[in-house]
């Protein structure tokens, strides 16, 4: 009765042992592989956008809000 109980544990053990190989071989073959989309710029034959200037009142905005910015970079460096 022992004799037969040990070789039902020892079976037990390497049936385990081999589906705990190949639980570890297959999570080691689904290796993800991350594919990103090339950018715009770095495509072949890419033009860049024509750059347009600022109206003179837009500009103005502009200017006053970069003041303000910097004025409020320069009143936090203490």
């Amino acid at each position: 009765m022992l004799q037969n109980h040990t070789i039902r544990t020892i079976s037990r053990m390497v049936l385990k042992q081999q589906t705990k190989e190949e639980k570890s071989h297959s999570r080691n073959e689904k290796k993800v592989s991350r594919k990103e989309k090339l950018p715009e710029w770095e495509k072949e034959g890419y033009v860049p956008p024509e750059e347009k200037p600022l109206a003179a009142e837009e500009q103005a905005k502009f200017d006053q809000r970069l003041e303000q910015f910097r004025s409020k970079m320069e009143g936090n460096k203490t």
